[in-house]
């Protein structure tokens, strides 16, 4: 007799007979009225009683309150034939639901790691189908639990269900049937994060599976040896590893940055400055913060207002500046110009703020704090060619010195759908970029609609260890902001107009362009730019004050360098410097002088040099690199 606390395995089993007997009574048409005679063997242990269903309502109201029917058999209660979760059983104790969750996550990633995997005995079948919003919000609110009721608050035409979703009980359950998988080869499960409905922290966290598939077992393989070698060059774990920055929990989005990554970050400043200064750029200081009246003014309110931080301050609300640009327009409003003095080029590397999401951020290339190498030109129509021709010359140079020219790649973003301006001048504007970079012969796609909102951009984008794309300078030509902000100048016919202004970054952000610097070196950068350019090592105590000597000599001379005087052994310390991949180990000892140094390269090489030929080298390797 089967009963209401029966186990779930048994409630499985007739369950499963009483719908192969459905099927069975289906396909025999008239013939289902012979009744039990069709019926598995099965399913006539599981099902007794009268075949259909009116036959059993009929049967069920006529039994008494002992459960037995008239003929005196054990009635299968109706309750059973809906199969309630639990119905009559103690309630389960309380579940840890994050301990739950995280066994989940690990059973999942055993399952799917071994390429072609299958779920649960079973492999992996295009079962993919995009259901609409009404229709996927519809099945999930059906099934209730976490995701109940949020489908419908999607927009019309978004889907509200892509493959098998499941919810059973408190835990949420994910049947993968990805698309065309059943064609792969090869399955890899790669990695796990957290994520938020829809990107509001508000929300309850949800988990996010990252996988790959290929083909091929070989394909597969080959890209995981290319991850692998990725992640040796991240600049996440390269930064910490050789002393440059650091990220702390108490401020998200904002390196901590230590004295060798300073060393490098000046590095790049000193270039700037020094190569702006060569091509007339005035060097100018801004305000941190500015009212919100000037952003709404300036047209930056309506599309960059969430990513402002505000400080309520009386009656006034301030915001921590994203971007430069209005505070240089406001300095060239400040006093009447005249056509004689453009093109006026301001620069200036300040601190900038933007209120991105947790989710996005990542490492240096993503950030809430930046530098950014800011500069806008104010010029007459007919200078704008002969300035952005500077410009492009200007990150030739630039990269070229750096390194990195192989990596950038070009892309011109014209007008987006929120615009200021007619068609008209957005059209002269995207022509005069479009020209500009057939003109230099830089190869680029465009990019519709995603252009800024005052005027057409070329972005220049460098990937980083894992072959992602990140943008990093900018020309943009803007005809509308200077108007807002009540830019003029006196022409030659005695006249206002409105200078034209060119937005121009060649760096971008600072740190971004150091994660894809560290990332490219794997650490291991050229002389000029190492944060150390060479380390003293005293062998015994009684030499370190000739080593402290040696240090201020090299550094007089221009040259970073530092003196590791720990209680270490000597092999160790050597050791230590080629991990911090320093371009030269100085040993200083009893025999050591400085006609006769000890000098260890970078990559093994050693000799015995005098301090005016060492320092000769130094000279050789920085005029090299066009830093003399």
């Amino acid at each position: 007799m089967l009963r209401h606390d029966e186990g779930r395995a048994a409630r499985f089993v007739r369950a499963r007979a009483a719908r192969r007997c459905e099927r069975t009574r289906r396909g025999t048409g008239d013939r289902a009225e012979a009744g039990t005679r069709l019926r598995p063997r099965s399913c006539q242990r599981a099902c007794p009683g009268p075949s259909s269903s009116a036959q059993r309502r009929r049967t069920n109201r006529a039994c008494d309150d002992t459960g037995q029917g008239r003929s005196g058999r054990p009635l299968r209660p109706a309750a059973l034939d809906r199969a309630p979760a639990r119905r009559g059983r103690a309630p389960a104790p309380p579940r840890n639901q994050d301990r739950d969750r995280a066994a989940d996550r690990r059973r999942l990633l055993l399952r799917l790691r071994v390429p072609g995997a299958d779920l649960g005995g079973r492999s992996l079948r295009d079962r993919s189908r995009d259901a609409a919003r009404d229709r996927g919000g519809a099945h999930l609110e059906s099934r209730g639990g976490p995701t109940r009721g949020r489908a419908r608050a999607l927009p019309r035409g978004v889907p509200a269900l892509q493959g098998r979703a499941r919810e059973r009980g408190r835990a949420s359950h994910l049947a993968v049937h990805a698309g065309r998988l059943h064609r792969s080869k090869a399955l890899r499960l790669t990695g796990l994060a957290g994520a938020y409905w829809r990107g509001d922290e508000r929300n309850t966290q949800l988990t996010r599976i990252y996988g790959t598939a290929f083909y091929s077992q070989a394909d597969l393989d080959a890209h995981l040896q290319r991850l692998e070698q990725a992640r040796a060059k991240d600049h996440r774990r390269l930064g910490p590893q050789l002393d440059l920055f650091h990220f702390d929990e108490h401020s998200p989005g904002a390196a901590l940055w230590h004295p060798k990554g300073v060393a490098l970050f000046n590095a790049l400043e000193d270039l700037r400055r020094c190569e702006n200064a060569k091509r007339g750029y005035l060097e100018v200081r801004t305000p941190l913060m500015w009212d919100i009246e000037l952003w709404k003014r300036s047209g930056h309110w309506e599309k960059y207002h969430d990513a402002l931080f505000l400080i309520p301050h009386g009656e006034h609300t301030f915001g921590l500046k994203p971007m430069n640009c209005p505070g240089h327009m406001l300095l060239f409003a400040s006093k009447l110009r005249s056509y004689r003095e453009l093109p006026i080029r301001y620069a200036e590397s300040a601190s900038l703020h933007r209120d991105e999401p947790t989710g996005t951020l990542h490492g240096l290339l993503r950030v809430r704090q930046m530098h950014q190498d800011d500069s806008h030109v104010f010029c007459t129509e007919e200078q704008i060619q002969d300035e952005i021709d500077g410009m492009f010359e200007f990150v030739g140079f630039l990269y070229d010195r750096l390194g990195v020219r192989e990596l950038a790649h070009a892309e011109l973003s014209t007008r987006p759908e929120s615009k200021l301006g007619t068609d008209e001048q957005w059209d002269y504007t995207e022509g005069v970029l479009g020209t500009a970079l057939e003109r230099q012969g830089i190869p680029y796609r465009v990019k519709e609609g995603d252009g800024a909102f005052y005027g057409p951009k070329i972005d220049l984008f460098m990937d980083d260890a894992m072959g992602r794309p990140w943008q990093m300078g900018t020309i943009q030509l803007d005809g509308q902001q200077p108007a807002r902000l009540g830019c003029k100048y006196t022409g030659a016919d005695n006249r206002e107009h409105m200078p034209w202004v060119i937005h121009r970054a060649l760096f971008g952000s600072l740190e971004r362009f150091i994660g894809i610097l560290v990332e490219h070196y794997a650490g291991d950068f050229p002389f000029w730019l190492a944060p150390v350019q060479a380390r003293v090592l005293p062998v015994g105590e009684g030499h370190r004050g000739p080593a402290d000597s040696l240090r201020y000599r090299l550094a007089a001379a221009g040259y970073r360098a530092d003196v590791d005087d720990r209680d270490e052994t000597l092999g160790k310390r050597i050791r230590d410097a080629e991990l911090e991949k320093i371009p030269f180990v100085l040993v200083y000892g009893d025999r050591e002088s400085d006609d006769a140094l000890a000098v260890r390269e970078r990559g093994g090489g050693q000799s015995t040099r005098s301090l005016s030929e060492l320092l000769d080298s130094f000279d050789a390797l920085a005029a090299e690199a066009g830093a003399a």
